[in-house]
């Protein structure tokens, strides 16, 4: 039998990407967040276990705001941020400060709340503890790392961040960095609200490294790992927050002629893509 015509193949593929696509969704996972602690303002005692609630209709009340219908084996009574209803009933330019929906950050189930306040309660973030620790490319060869950390009071100018990077977990050396005070959060927040930035440079490409950070007062974050990006090989794009399945099928037609590989990522329907070329006219 002969092949059907080029244009008849390509057809029926877009077609079958554009269904796909449509069926398609992106999804906000369980989040633990062990260091985020309850709110002794609000609570008298500790947050439950998510699976020993004080009632049945409780249970399957919050069982519903996870991800899989129930919390995840390892959540204990940790701060979290549920799956299955963060950022539920938000829109751009709309906002409905809702517990359960992870609104203004991890919560939990308060055993014993004071007078006034309900069993589902927002938690409050660590002290000198880096978080939000992730990676931003700089140029060919370099990446930063940035992270953020909550203080007492305003850190001294003194202090700098501090990276223990390399090539090899039992061999790294400190590379320090910039600090910045973000005014604005600290007053919103109640607390000195801080971000990092420190240079990785003259990198391989595709070959792993290691990193932990710091800052000049908090704590040391855990070992973690990077691999340095190829520009050889296909790179990426990333289309978010779309809020609309109608984005896809004005960029399918770019995506298939060249050549790209499509993933789903984060939420609204992050939309990921390896592409072959180059995005530039």
């Amino acid at each position: 039998m002969d092949k059907a015509p080029t244009h008849l193949r390509t057809i029926l593929q877009f077609t079958t990407i554009s269904f796909w696509l449509y069926v398609a969704h992106a999804d906000v996972y369980d989040y633990l967040m062990p260091t985020w602690k309850i709110n002794e303002e609000t609570c008298l005692d500790t947050c439950m276990e998510w699976e020993k609630l004080p009632t049945e209709q409780e249970q399957k009340r919050i069982d519903s705001t996870w991800y899989n219908g129930k919390a995840p084996s390892n959540a204990n009574n940790y701060c979290a941020m549920p799956g299955g209803s963060a950022g539920k009933f938000e829109c751009d330019g709309c906002t409905k400060d809702v517990v359960t929906n992870s609104y203004a950050g991890p919560w939990c189930y308060c055993k014993t709340p004071k007078n006034g306040h309900n069993h589902t309660q927002y938690c409050v973030p660590p002290i000198n503890v880096p978080e939000q620790i992730n990676l931003q490319v700089a140029d060919v060869h370099s990446v930063v790392a940035s992270f953020v950390t909550r203080e007492a009071t305003v850190p001294s100018n003194k202090g700098v961040p501090i990276a223990y990077f390399g090539d090899s977990k039992t061999n790294l050396h400190k590379v320090p960095g910039i600090t910045h005070h973000y005014k604005h959060l600290s007053s919103a927040e109640g607390m000195s609200y801080s971000l990092h930035f420190i240079k990785f440079g003259n990198l391989t490409k595709g070959k792993t490294y290691f990193y932990k950070v710091q800052s000049a007062t908090s704590q040391l974050s855990e070992l973690l790992s990077f691999r340095a990006i190829d520009y050889d090989q296909p790179k990426f794009g990333i289309y978010g927050d779309s809020k609309s399945p109608l984005l896809f099928f004005f960029l399918l037609p770019f995506l298939y002629t060249s050549g790209s590989n499509i993933y789903f990522s984060g939420y609204y329907c992050t939309l990921l893509f390896a592409y072959s070329g180059s995005l530039e006219a």
